[in-house]
């Protein structure tokens, strides 16, 4: 009878160790998968009695890592198609969590002096102990160990370390119970050890993530300016063409100064209808009505701080990119470049020059400026001299990532280059 109970405690514990794997490792739940898992747990226990038989039950405990925790290993990297790291920190997590079971089982006999009691409580503990792990803390640390390799790494330290320490100190060797205060003092000092780590790195990680939010809220929000400025192009477009449709008016009273002879007048008029219509009237330097609006926008600018810009733009009505993404891009270079070139004081002309256009099905994007002082790169991306400063840069950066394409930015000779390939 005690035989037969030990031999359903280490089925159901075997079982239990298998089965939450898959969870700790993000397995999908469906019935192949389960029917695949259950046949590599009766493949294990099958091994494990092949063994026992030829081997003997020493060697067979010291053959466990490679009897059912190897092939548990595979199975989840190359039939569940899980990376290697997760898979084994999985595999060693589920082992940790069988401790639990093995403890009350442990305080069972101590308590009724009776390996029946040991049995009965391991078993009686594990289904309970399976579901609440299942629902709770399988979901939990998959997600914490999902989120990087670093996560992962951190995450895994104490069940890895347990692992290894629980067969060198017990199964390898009867380090453990030979009372050597070195190997009794192990354990303790590694959690502290891991929980001091697992603090620091931790904090690490959610500063990180802080920080990525932080960036993601300012590139929202400058997409958001970018669709503003967009629409207040078009409703100066707009304005265009009401103030073409009532032209008719203006004629009539240009017709009326002139009647009257009133020269003086009808030039005063003129000036202030010709203001007009250039303050709303797009220069239109490509078949794009964006860019032109874009483009007529920054030339106003450009002429307030002293600085030229030559447009050489050569872009079709459509394009294969968003209009906010479009103003996004160009937006971000400009606003970028006229201030650099507009604070040059060292004799250099203060010009900005562009070129945009399609070719081959990709959109060619080139703006040149000159620039005081010293610019730094680190990754590729120009950094910010202050804080709070540099998210155009990481925009436009972004929609180049997000579209395929290729973005260079290099500072050489006083001169600053932008490159964009869509």
């Amino acid at each position: 009878m005690l035989e037969t109970l030990g031999i359903v405690n280490y089925g159901l514990l075997l079982l239990f160790g298998v089965f939450l794997s898959l969870h700790f490792a993000g397995v999908e739940q469906s019935g192949s998968t389960w029917l695949q898992t259950l046949l590599l747990a009766v493949f294990c226990i099958a091994a494990q009695l092949v063994s026992w038989i030829l081997l003997g039950l020493d060697a067979t405990f010291k053959l466990y890592p490679l009897i059912v925790h190897l092939p548990l290993t595979l199975y989840l990297m190359f039939v569940c198609k899980r990376p290697p790291l997760l898979s084994l920190v999985s595999v060693f997590t589920a082992y940790l969590c069988c401790q639990f079971s093995n403890w009350f089982g442990t305080l069972a006999l101590y308590l009724f002096d009776s390996k029946f009691a040991y049995y009965a409580a391991n078993a009686l503990l594990l289904i309970p102990l399976y579901v609440v792990l299942r629902r709770f803390a399988a979901p939990a640390l998959y997600q914490l160990m999902s989120l990087s390799r670093r996560s992962l790494l951190f995450f895994g330290i104490v069940p890895i370390g347990y692992y290894l320490f629980d067969y060198a100190a017990t199964v390898y060797t009867e380090a453990l119970y030979s009372g050597a205060r070195v190997v009794v003092e192990f354990m303790p000092s590694m959690v502290c050890l891991c929980y001091v780590a697992f603090a620091v790195l931790y904090c690490g990680e959610l500063r990180r993530r802080g920080d990525s939010e932080q960036e993601k809220r300012l590139l929202s929000l400058q997409l958001k300016a970018s669709r503003q400025h967009m629409d207040e192009l078009k409703l100066a477009q707009e304005q265009a063409r009401y103030y073409r449709h009532d032209i008719r008016h203006h004629l009539a009273l240009i017709s009326a100064y002139l009647a009257a002879g009133e020269t003086e007048q009808l030039r005063e008029y003129l000036l202030d209808v010709q203001k007009d219509v250039a303050a709303i009237t797009p220069v239109r330097y490509c078949e794009n009505e964006t860019v032109n609006l874009i483009l007529s926008s920054f030339s106003g600018k450009a002429k307030a701080r002293g600085v030229r810009l030559d447009v050489d733009a050569a872009l079709p009505s459509a394009l294969p990119i968003g209009d906010t993404e479009l103003c996004t891009l160009l937006s971000n270079a400009l606003e970028n470049a006229l201030p650099a070139a507009g604070a040059v004081e060292d004799g250099r002309e203060k010009a900005v020059r562009m070129e945009c256009r399609a070719q081959a099905g990709k959109l060619l994007l080139l703006v040149e400026n000159p620039y005081a002082g010293e610019v730094r790169l680190e990754n590729g991306l120009p950094v910010a001299r202050r804080a709070g400063h540099g998210f155009g840069v990481k925009s436009m950066a972004s929609i180049v990532e997000r579209h395929g394409g290729l973005c260079s930015f290099s500072a050489e000779n006083g001169v600053f280059t932008l490159r964009i390939v869509l």
